[in-house]
């Protein structure tokens, strides 16, 4: 996270700057088979098929990366419910939200200057 956050803060071109966040999610996902199977549109075009993904946890997931810290990670809580697996906890909160709060706001007045 660090040297994200480092080629994040010392890029010179705003256009190379990048941000990244991620979710993960844990659940069954529907089968690309399946999906051609059930459709003859699905079943004609297979090779795209095998690259579409449908499932709750995609869902989870997208939804869940608003709630990640910027260079971080949303767990959910499908994770450690659903998995199976006895796994604990590590989290290194390094980014207070309320810090940053309404500051889209404040620039967005600041830049468009007195009313």
């Amino acid at each position: 996270m660090r040297s994200l956050a480092y080629a994040f803060d010392n890029e010179q071109t705003e256009e190379h700057r990048f941000l990244v966040r991620a979710g993960i999610a844990f659940g069954p996902f529907i089968a690309p088979i399946q999906m051609a199977n059930a459709n003859r549109n699905f079943e004609r075009n297979l090779a795209y098929m095998q690259s579409v993904f449908v499932g709750c946890p995609l869902n989870w997931a997208y939804e869940g990366e608003s709630e990640a810290p910027p260079f971080g990670i949303y767990i959910d809580q499908s994770v450690t419910t659903h998995s199976g697996e006895n796994i604990g906890w590590a989290l290194h909160r390094w980014w207070d939200p309320g810090a940053t709060r309404g500051v889209g706001e404040r620039l967005r007045r600041q830049a468009q200057g007195p009313p």
